[in-house]
């Protein structure tokens, strides 16, 4: 290899990579002509290059057929006309297939192989002329960088070319070599200032979502007396201007047990101040204030007005709901139906918005382009590339996003639809984060991006987990967080895995997990909440999501971390002590706190720990499992006759 381009090789290393093993491709260079799949389109490349036996030897290419990503760096999206630069960045890095038509010498040392870009839709007029628009803005040097796909995102080589080059070569095909070994390495290495100002701009707009949306939540009489209700979520029931809760149309009826008992120490109360209207005497006055008491318990004062009569059918009807039948029993199982429909609609419209839209418009943009080529070409798509390349579709996209957070929040009178509404608001964040890394951020590494948004999106989602008091807001911001610390769900054909993406997010999960629950519970515990009106609220909407989707990660990472394949040293003593330890202490504070969630999944992954445990000592120690079944089992029925016949003892424990 040439002196110079091994030293251009190292520069372009030091600026452009981001860390790792190295190239596996030294001094890559290539010949190009005019593209022979469609004839006239496309650019044919033949690269060559130089086996870096040094680095690199994961990402290797092999015999055979080679996927690649092919990104560009440098200055020349500026140098590219009319926002087709910023286009151009969306697109990146390009998927390509390699073809290694020489990569069985490699022994010697040497490597080739050849790929077409652009081979059905880049015409030969528009590769030329854009080569000559890039070399009359000052024909800027920019580099191609090649990675491979199928090994993990492994470096190639970088090859740094210029316009003129490859212009030059498509007039001599396949003769000349385009790559610019003059230009120095360095020259692509963006300074520290740069990369923080790029990532200040990147999320610009998320962040001042984020800050506008807690705003909202802190002070929403500031915003919403600004923006007034959409009418197609202004629409009433019965013609009184506003929308009717679910619960409102039903017959009252207590949701807990709480509700139940002071409701009838009310109706206790209005029956006594009614029994001189059966002697033909006027009532008592405190009947009123008794039956607004009835509405301020079940939090329907504003909306309903609760009688007498109502009161006294509210055991039959509780009876009824019950068993699970009369109205309130199927109008409610009914719209538990409707909210699920709902919520998939919302997951089908973030995830089909994008791609609607696109195949939408490209017959139009065929046919505007054939009945009105000069409004198109000349005012409608320089328009549009303007309000894309300055961020003014990036800030309506967002703006649009928290709009719909405040319609939400204006529907006072059905909480239950304005859940829905600012639910359909978040679930639109996921396009727009995606359409702003997109124009914005494509460039980070993809560790990054998993990991910072779901950070953001459960940021976005806790106030108003807290202002609807919602569960399911509660588990989107719970299942996001353990999605940055490294849980995932991944699908096949009739296979559905469900883990971690390594040891350290396995361990990383378990240790979050715990602390997580132990501070739930201390909190919970403790009564710090009851000392501050409202408090407690802050942890009920997260209640289930942790004791539920939290004991679960927790559990499954020490389920694999207590394996003997995955510890075979005294560690593994300590990690089963330890699953022991928490399998007894979830189940035992599940039952007597309340949180059945915490108590099943411990239950579930109890069994899942003998079975396992089973398979290690008996199929692999070749100990007898009967012996030991039997002997746990008459440990735990002993345990359990003991602790029935002395409940004083667990009474003392939680007096």
């Amino acid at each position: 290899m040439p002196p110079a381009c091994e030293v251009q090789d190292e520069q372009l290393y030091a600026a452009l990579s981001d860390g790792g093993a190295g190239s596996a491709l030294a001094n890559l260079n290539a010949t190009v002509c005019h593209g022979f799949v469609r004839p006239g389109h496309g650019i044919f490349v033949r690269l060559a290059a130089s086996v870096n036996n040094g680095r690199g030897a994961a990402s290797r290419p092999t015999n055979g057929r080679v996927q690649v990503e092919i990104d560009v760096h440098g200055g020349v999206f500026a140098a590219l006309p009319g926002g087709v630069g910023s286009m151009a960045q969306m697109l990146l890095p390009l998927r390509a297939t390699v073809d290694d038509v020489e990569a069985q010498a490699t022994h010697n040392g040497e490597w080739s192989g050849c790929l077409t870009l652009g081979a059905k839709k880049l015409s030969r007029g528009r590769l030329e002329s854009t080569l000559r628009g890039i070399i009359d803005a000052g024909d800027p040097a920019f580099v191609l960088e090649l990675r491979s796909v199928e090994r993990e995102g492994g470096l190639l080589g970088f090859l740094p070319t210029r316009a003129s080059l490859l212009l030059r070569g498509l007039a001599q095909p396949s003769r000349l070599f385009v790559r610019d070994t003059v230009v120095p390495g360095h020259i692509f290495r963006k300074s520290r200032v740069r990369l923080c100002l790029g990532w200040l701009r990147w999320w610009l707009a998320p962040l001042a979502f984020l800050v506008a949306s807690w705003w909202l939540f802190l002070q929403p009489q500031e915003f919403l007396p600004l923006i007034p209700l959409l009418s197609m979520l202004d629409a009433s029931d019965g013609g009184d201007g506003g929308q009717a809760s679910v619960v409102s149309v039903l017959p009252p009826h207590p949701r807990s047990m709480a509700e139940a008992f002071q409701l009838g120490q009310i109706h206790a109360e209005l029956q006594r101040q009614l029994a001189p209207r059966a002697l033909g005497e006027p009532a008592s006055p405190r009947v009123e204030s008794l039956l607004e008491q009835a509405s301020n318990v079940l939090g329907e004062s504003d909306s309903i007005k609760i009688s007498p009569e109502q009161m006294d059918a509210m055991l039959p009807e509780l009876r009824r709901l019950e068993t699970n039948v009369g109205v309130i029993a199927r109008v409610l199982g009914f719209f538990t139906f409707v909210n699920t429909m709902w919520m998939f609609a919302i997951l089908g419209v973030s995830l089909s918005v994008g791609p609607t839209l696109f195949h939408v418009l490209k017959p139009l943009h065929r046919r505007l382009r054939r009945l009105l080529r000069w409004l198109y070409n000349q005012i409608l798509l320089p328009s549009v590339l303007r309000l894309h390349r300055w961020g003014v579709l990036e800030v309506v996209i967002w703006t649009s996003c928290w709009i719909g957070l405040v319609q939400g929040m204006k529907m006072t009178s059905a909480t239950d639809i304005g859940e829905m509404v600012s639910l359909t608001a978040s679930g639109l964040m996921v396009p727009a984060l995606g359409y702003t890394a997109v124009l914005r951020g494509k460039r980070a590494p993809k560790d990054v991006l998993a990991t910072i948004f779901p950070l953001f999106f459960a940021a976005a989602c806790v106030p108003w987990a807290l202002h609807y008091q919602s569960t399911l807001y509660g588990y989107l911001v719970v299942i996001s967080v353990y999605s940055a610390l490294g849980f995932g769900v991944a699908h096949s054909q009739l296979c559905l895995c469900i883990g971690f993406d390594s040891k350290e997010s396995c361990a990383r999960c378990c240790a979050s997990s715990l602390a997580l629950i132990l501070s739930f519970l201390a909190l919970r515990s403790s009564g710090v909440f009851d000392q501050q009106a409202g408090a407690r609220d802050i942890l009920s909407p997260f209640s289930s999501a942790i004791s539920v989707f939290g004991t679960i990660v927790l559990f499954l990472s020490l389920l694999i971390i207590s394996s003997r394949r995955y510890l075979r040293s005294s560690k593994w003593g300590y990690s089963n002590l330890l699953m022991v330890f928490l399998l007894i202490a979830c189940n035992i504070i599940g039952q007597t706190t309340g949180l059945t969630g915490m108590a099943n999944t411990a239950t579930t992954f109890t069994v899942l720990w003998l079975l396992e445990k089973y398979a290690e000592f008996h199929l692999e120690a070749k100990w007898n499992g009967w012996a030991l079944v039997f002997l746990l089992s008459v440990a735990s029925w002993r345990a359990s006759l003991w602790l029935h016949a002395h409940p004083a003892h667990i009474v003392s424990m939680f007096s």
